[in-house]
């Protein structure tokens, strides 16, 4: 017959350890929401911030003294990456200046790739896929600079023009 004092330490025990189970779990998941509520409220800023741009843009009264272009390299699976990194730029002030980042990577070879990466280009139009081989020391930055005339090579051009 186990002793009685052992049963009572090990369900004291198990009551503690279950009371801290659900204070970690409270814990967390107040985290996870208030993180939740700053994603959407980043992007909810991103596309307010797109609306804002294109009135700018169409606004003869005060276009931007600069426009500057951010070419992100990046891989076409890196969907999560491109997620957070639009969160953040979009809740960067533009007043001034307009920035546009666009994320740049080669061929699209698998047909998930093609899919996803086609809704994102829908989405938030700020993808350039290139024509060369995906890798990490053989052009791909040089082809990605060297295809930047030929890409925004417009007659009407960007006003004011990249710089």
């Amino acid at each position: 017959m186990p002793n009685p004092l052992a049963k009572l330490s090990i369900t004291v025990s198990l009551l503690f350890f279950i009371v801290f189970l659900f204070i970690w779990f409270s814990i967390k998941e107040v985290q996870f929401e208030a993180l939740r509520k700053l994603g959407q409220s980043a992007v909810s800023n991103f596309q307010s911030q797109s609306i804002d741009k294109s009135s700018i843009e169409n606004s003869p009264l005060s276009p931007p003294d600069l426009r500057v272009l951010f070419g992100i390299l990046t891989l076409p699976d890196q969907y999560q990456r491109r997620h957070i990194l639009r969160q953040v730029y979009g809740t960067q002030s533009t007043l001034g200046a307009q920035v546009d980042v666009k994320f740049v990577f080669c061929n699209l070879t698998k047909e998930n790739q093609r899919v996803l990466v086609a809704l994102e280009i829908m989405r938030y139009n700020d993808i350039i896929i290139l024509n060369c081989e995906e890798n990490m020391n053989k052009g791909k930055t040089y082809t990605y600079f060297s295809s930047l005339p030929e890409i925004f090579d417009d007659p009407k051009g960007p006003n004011p023009p990249y710089h």
